[in-house]
C-alpha cells in the first residue's frame, strides 16, 4: 500500500539523518492510514512510533511525546503485551523522558 511505502521511506530518511524529509513522509503515511485503513490500528501505531522517534531526534519533545503516547495507547489495545512493538514504544518514551530530564519517568518506561 502507499501508506506502507511512505512509512518505509520516512523511516529510511530518519535513519540517514534527513529528519525533515522523514517527518514529512511519516505524516503522509499516517494520513493515508487514517483515511484509507482506519481499522489498521497496528500499522498506524507503528507509524506513530517511528514519527515520535524522528521528532525526538529533531528535539521536538512535545510532539514526540504526543505521538509516542498515542502509539502506546493503541498498541496496548491491539497487540499482545509481549509484542516487540510495545517494547519499542516504551524504549522511545524512556529515551524522551531521559532527554528532557525526567529521569524517574524515563527509567520507569524502560523497565516496563
Amino acid at each position: 500500500s502507499i501508506a506502507y511505502v511512505l512509512h518505509k521511506m520516512g523511516r529510511l530518511y530518519c535513519k540517514v539523518g534527513k529528519l525533515e524529509d522523514g517527518e514529512r513522509k511519516l505524516r503522509e503515511a499516517l494520513d493515508v492510514w487514517q483515511r484509507a485503513a482506519p481499522d489498521d490500528k497496528a500499522n498506524m501505531a507503528t507509524t506513530m512510533q517511528v514519527l515520535g522517534s524522528c521528532l525526538l531526534d529533531k528535539q521536538d519533545f512535545e510532539e514526540a511525546e504526543r505521538f509516542l503516547k498515542e502509539s502506546f495507547e493503541i498498541c496496548a489495545q491491539v497487540v499482545p503485551r509481549n509484542e516487540k512493538s510495545i517494547a519499542y514504544v516504551l524504549h522511545e518514551m524512556g529515551r524522551l523522558y531521559w532527554k528532557v530530564g525526567k529521569l524517574e519517568d524515563g527509567e520507569r518506561k524502560l523497565r516496563e
